[in-house]
């Protein structure tokens, strides 16, 4: 019997298909544990814990446009400072229930389809090149995996990651409907509006070797849906692009920072991961894309490989705002280039076919490891959220606050201003521009309580910024309260000042 297990296992290692299959199961049956753990484990407030604090504003004001009929964080200042197709999923999402373990269900859910679908998309891209199915779903695992907390965040780019591989697999493959490809940019224009530099880089490889795309009316039918959103903005907001992007550049110069690359370096565990490896594929592929023989793909790699560099270099002149996690979508189409590029090796490919059965788990192991710790009480600023909560319950009135508000102003009743400007309108961005007293700028908008973000404490009292300064050219508003705040601390140091403005 022994002889006939040790034959087993022999065959089914020496056997690719097998070991191959097993560790596709394997890569979703760990992503089903990592998303959905969670809904075991936790109650309706505590799985809040586990999305960006960005993801409640779409939470918010989705609300209070189902409630009001305007989407709104303080209940009176209507704002476009979203990005409108998540904005839609999680309004309709919202029709039957607020409760929050459902919509964290259907998200959750949602995300899941999502990867699903960059998975099968991934792979394939990378069957087109290697006709090998098993290189092809090591590829999609690596891939995925590589951005798999972005699908446990709540945020937009869930839709861009299916949708980037859509548009790669359309490129490379045979496809020439113009309506699906007019269909495609509009669809990820609306999902994520800074996409608009991949767009604008695909559109140029059409100008090069896809002239008859662009000559075909049935792609542009489509970019009526993005016009009407365009237009709408410009009537009921008074601003082509989201409030949020006018809130991010407010620069006294146009001078370059630096703060955005810099983000890209920061060694943490995850920012390795999600930030310098797809940087470190990003510059290899200016090398290799030359020895791609067929001139239409050489071209399309090269363009859309430029993404990340552009996004940059525009952010960097008119913003300088910082890459948070979400950002670094930027290098998916880079990663997918990279995976593609390297099987023109015959060498490499061969040692792949060996050794990636064995790293490809040991990336996900690792992976899972580093990306998340599930204790509640290991998370940050929840906790302190929920003492605001306590604290507002007997404080009702105005509030304000900078970066952090998005829990906050999901879970209290009372409204919240958002002194950063993301879901403001115009009308607060030029306020924020001409008042450099921050006492002046809450006075305007009535503020009772406004809550800082570890103020600096000095002599004649707490010294106060907002937006949080990120470079020397942003402006902000600035002010010294000598009011004794409300200290909420959590174990890892981090502070929320409320300040009771009412005893100013």
């Amino acid at each position: 019997m022994s002889f006939f297990y040790l034959y087993c296992i022999d065959n089914i290692f020496n056997n690719g298909y097998y070991i191959n299959r097993l560790l596709v199961i394997f890569y979703f049956i760990a992503a089903i544990v990592f998303l959905y753990t969670k809904f075991v484990l936790y109650d309706n407030i505590q799985l809040l814990a586990f999305y960006e604090d960005d993801f409640f504003y779409y939470l918010e004001t989705a609300k209070n446009f189902l409630l009001f009929g305007f989407p709104s964080i303080d209940l009176k200042t209507p704002t476009n400072g979203y990005h409108p197709l998540w904005f839609l999923i999680i309004t309709f999402i919202q029709i039957p229930s607020r409760n929050p373990y459902y919509i964290s269900l259907v998200v959750t859910t949602f995300s899941f389809i999502s990867l699903f679908i960059t998975f099968l998309y991934s792979q394939r891209i990378f069957f087109y090149f290697s006709n090998n199915k098993k290189i092809s779903n090591y590829f999609s695992i690596i891939c995925t995996s590589l951005f798999l907390i972005y699908y446990d965040q709540g945020m937009e780019i869930i839709l861009v990651f299916p949708l980037i591989a859509i548009l790669i697999f359309y490129l490379i493959s045979n496809e020439n409907s113009a309506l699906k490809y007019g269909l495609l940019f509009n669809i990820l224009f609306l999902a994520r509006l800074d996409t608009i530099f991949l767009l604008f880089l695909v559109f140029v490889s059409f100008a090069i070797y896809k002239h008859q795309i662009l000559k075909n009316k049935y792609f542009y039918f489509p970019f009526i849906i993005s016009l009407i959103y365009l237009i709408s903005n410009i009537i009921i907001f008074d601003s082509l692009l989201p409030v949020s992007g006018l809130a991010k550049q407010l620069k006294t110069s146009y001078t370059p920072v630096y703060s955005t690359i810099q983000t890209i370096f920061y060694f943490q565990r995850d920012r390795i991961i999600y930030g310098f490896i797809p940087f470190i594929f990003f510059i290899v592929n200016f090398i290799l894309v030359y020895r791609v023989p067929n001139r239409k793909f050489k071209i399309l790699f090269l363009l859309i490989n430029t993404f990340p560099f552009i996004f940059s270099f525009y952010n960097s002149i008119f913003s300088g705002w910082y890459y948070w996690s979400w950002y670094y979508y930027i290098f998916f189409p880079s990663i997918l280039v990279f995976f593609i590029l390297i099987l023109q090796y015959e060498s490499i490919i061969n040692v792949i076919k060996k050794l990636l059965p064995f790293s490809t788990i040991l990336i996900i192991l690792f992976y899972f490891h580093i990306s998340r710790n599930i204790e509640i009480s290991k998370t940050l600023f929840y906790e302190n959220a929920l003492e605001v909560v306590e604290f507002e319950k007997q404080h009702q009135g105005i509030y304000a606050m900078g970066d952090r508000a998005g829990l906050i102003s999901y879970l209290i009743d009372s409204p919240v201003v958002h002194l950063e400007g993301l879901v403001m309108d115009k009308k607060f961005v030029s306020e924020l521009q001409s008042t450099p007293k921050l006492m002046d700028l809450l006075k305007k908008y009535n503020v009772d309580y406004y809550i800082a973000n570890n103020a600096k404490k000095i002599e004649s009292g707490y010294l106060v910024e907002e937006p949080y300064r990120i470079h020397e050219y942003q402006i902000t508003s600035t002010d010294t309260l000598d009011i004794v705040p409300f200290i909420i601390e959590d174990n890892k140091g981090w502070k929320f000042q409320i300040f009771d403005l009412k005893k100013k």
